[in-house]
């Protein structure tokens, strides 16, 4: 299953009475961009919104509470996806066709095919070899 990664202005639930909903605020790395808006990751803010059962709403903001569990890192800090833990709810939204999958990393779908190695001994490859064809 594969979940999209959230973005700058993408919404979320609160888990609040006063205010139910809202979006992400601008990321805290300026760098990486998915459908042209920055990516934003594990702490990465929302914008302010009230938070309290009403008519007791004070203003608030929250962050992105945990990333991915798929190891998928921007600018050192773990992306966040659609379902993320975000302040006392969840990412509703994210990027149509930039998504992390959960499976691959579960199940190790993303391991190399052809069990090469790099210079520091660490696995690579994958995919077609060459003069390999189905």
């Amino acid at each position: 299953m594969a979940f999209g990664v959230v973005r700058d202005f993408d919404p979320l639930v609160t888990g609040h009475l006063c205010t139910k909903t809202t979006i992400l605020d601008t990321p805290r790395q300026k760098t990486v961009t998915a459908e042209w808006l920055l990516m934003a990751r594990q702490t990465d803010p929302t914008i302010e919104h009230t938070i309290g059962v009403p008519p007791n709403c004070p203003p608030h903001t929250a962050m992105i509470n945990f990333g991915n569990p798929c190891k998928v890192f921007v600018s050192f800090m773990s992306q966040g996806m659609q379902l993320s833990p975000t302040d006392a709810g969840w990412m509703i939204r994210g990027a149509k066709t930039v998504v992390i999958g959960l499976l691959s990393a579960i199940d190790g779908a993303q391991a190399p095919a052809d069990g090469s190695r790099n210079a520091l001994g660490q696995q690579t490859g994958g995919g077609a070899r060459q003069g390999f064809a189905p």
